[in-house]
């Protein structure tokens, strides 16, 4: 009842995505959820930093771009939480760790060197890129990044930057001022090896990435008397997934196995120390399994890649990605049914990803031979995704085979006719299960059930990855 009073009851389509609320909720108003993604669970890790005053401290190694905030609020329908600064979101709708922040990004004027860092680096984590430029809004001097403390907020500067523009010419500079000179630091070895990953994956010459790459190595050595043990390895593992990333460019996917299989063994032997370093290790496992799956499938390698679902479902139960995966290693074996149930539990995850699922639970549909279903869900992909070339071709496509069938019906006869006409009412095959019915049906192994409307929350509290610290 909280929640239809908060949506003002509105139902329908234009309802509110609560389930979407609920896997992503750290980015909505602050708070944790059992149902958060992995991912989602940056901003928990950040509002720790700054109540700790760490600024030097690990965090996520990956954060999102501008555009995935975006999709959150515009497609999950949840518009209270449409912000642009932590202080845009309505007082009852944040979190005490929201409200904190939002509190600290006011007096940002009279913050000290380590709360500046801190919230800067919470802001980026919540895909406010924006705000952080408010905090930190001109690069600092090479010579003053040198201090950890103020290359903390030089790194989230530039990783801000990147987030909203790319790898534009603010952004450039922005690393610069940490790459050029760098001093013997974790921020330091961390910006370097960023660097040299967006350099290798979005400038059209690459060829800095690999002296990039052997500099950070460098760096993260000479500052590894101050690190605790965790933080060194962790830093390690974070530079060993670049190497793997850049042989799976470089298709030398065996070389990509290879150094992930070392990878992995090192993230084994990693002991956390606290509930931080509890997080830090979930992220590495789960960057870990991501990469496992790529390669696994590039190298048609079956076993591993089952053996990678199997751990990364169980890491990671809510994540999109993950259940888009599972999805289309069903399709890949010709198992059109467990595809179709696959790609639409993906899909009620949304919305990362929501048009893409429905496009191939279509496909599946029709290779299953459920003719009517696959046109509604071509529907419901278009309606999810208008702007997509894909999403409107295959509602074409469906729209023409459709037309053929019931020309091949009419001329059969009236009686075929009239059969054909009780089918269908306001586009839907009264025939065909409803999606939330077909989404239970031989659903994947180790698929928890996803209820349409959590209840982990007393209270609604209502609605191209850049590469971060690591």
């Amino acid at each position: 009842m909280e929640r239809w009073r908060f949506s003002h009851g509105v139902v329908g389509v234009s309802a509110p995505s609560w389930l979407t609320f609920e896997v992503h909720r750290p980015y909505f108003d602050g708070a944790d959820s059992p149902l958060a993604a992995v991912q989602a669970r940056a901003p928990l890790l950040a509002a720790r930093r700054f109540e700790q005053r760490s600024a030097t401290g690990l965090r996520f190694g990956m954060n999102m771009p501008l555009s995935y905030r975006r999709l959150l609020t515009e497609e999950s329908r949840l518009r209270a939480y449409r912000v642009e600064a932590p202080t845009d979101l309505p007082a009852g709708l944040a979190s005490p760790s929201w409200a904190r922040l939002a509190d600290a990004y006011r007096r940002r004027e009279q913050l000290d060197p380590t709360d500046r860092a801190t919230l800067a680096y919470w802001l980026v984590a919540v895909c406010l890129p924006g705000a952080v430029l408010d905090v930190v809004p001109r690069d600092l001097e090479p010579a003053l990044c040198r201090d950890p403390v103020r290359a903390a907020a030089q790194a989230a500067r530039a990783t801000a930057l990147f987030q909203a523009e790319g790898l534009s010419a603010r952004t450039t500079a922005a690393y610069r001022a940490l790459v050029e000179d760098p001093a013997p630091t974790l921020c330091h070895a961390q910006a370097v090896a960023s660097w040299g990953y967006l350099l290798a994956r979005h400038a059209g010459d690459d060829s800095a990435a690999p002296e990039l790459a052997r500099r950070a190595r460098e760096l993260l050595e000479r500052a590894a008397d101050g690190l605790t043990a965790f933080e060194y390895g962790t830093a390690r593992v974070r530079l060993d997934l670049r190497e793997v990333m850049r042989a799976e460019r470089e298709h030398a996917f065996g070389r990509a196995a290879r150094q992930l299989r070392a990878a992995t063994e090192a993230v084994a032997g990693l002991k956390p120390e606290d509930p931080e370093d509890e997080l830090l290790l979930l992220e590495s496992r789960r960057r870990l399994v991501d990469r496992s799956l790529e390669i696994a499938v590039r190298l048609d390698d079956r076993e591993a890649e089952q053996q990678a679902l199997a751990e990364g479902v169980a890491l990671d139960p809510y994540c999109v990605k993950i259940r888009m995966q599972q999805a289309q290693a069903q399709q890949r074996l010709g198992r059109h049914e467990q595809a179709l149930a696959g790609y639409l539990h993906a899909a009620r995850l949304g919305p990362h990803g929501t048009g893409f699922a429905l496009v191939n639970a279509a496909e599946c549909a029709r290779l299953a031979g459920h003719a009517e279903f696959a046109r509604e869900l071509s529907e419901r992909a278009f309606r999810s995704a208008p702007r997509s070339a894909r999403t409107a071709e295959l509602l074409s496509a469906s729209c023409e085979r459709s037309g053929t069938a019931r020309s091949r019906r009419s001329s059969a006869g009236p009686r075929a006719a009239t059969r054909s006409s009780r089918t269908t009412t306001t586009g839907t095959s009264r025939c065909t299960p409803p999606i939330s019915t077909w989404a239970s049906r031989s659903p994947p192994t180790s698929m928890p059930d996803c209820p349409a409307t959590p209840t982990s929350s007393p209270r609604p509290e209502p609605p191209r990855r850049s590469p971060g610290s690591g």
